[in-house]
């Protein structure tokens, strides 16, 4: 996945190369894991592992599954990535633009 892959369909972006905008956006200091991923998803960006990375999160699954247990519906599609040692089958993660607010109201309600 390239910087240059741009938005999804629906309007979700993805989080790839060296885009600076959602790096700013993500203070990893003041919010926990589950809040930095929570506030990524719902401004519209689709994750990977390997994005998440960028995030402090080694565990992507784990915490879509703590997050979806608040109630947030997180949408997922299995794809194939080409690695440094070959093809990588992972999830890639977003929420639908009619979840989002739901999501904004629980990252309000717990911040």
């Amino acid at each position: 996945m390239s910087g240059g892959e741009g938005a999804r369909a629906g309007g979700t972006a993805r989080a790839s190369g060296n885009n600076q905008t959602y790096d700013q956006s993500v203070n990893q200091n003041a919010d926990t894991k589950w809040q930095r991923i929570l506030r990524l998803l719902a401004g519209g960006v689709a994750l990977t592992r390997f994005d998440a990375e960028r995030y402090g999160d080694h565990a992507l699954n784990s915490t879509v599954a703590q997050i979806g247990r608040m109630g947030i519906r997180i949408s997922r599609e299995s794809i194939k990535l080409t690695g440094r040692f070959g093809t990588i089958y992972c999830k890639r993660y977003w929420i639908e633009p009619c979840d989002r607010e739901l999501a904004m109201s629980i990252l309000s309600e717990r911040s």
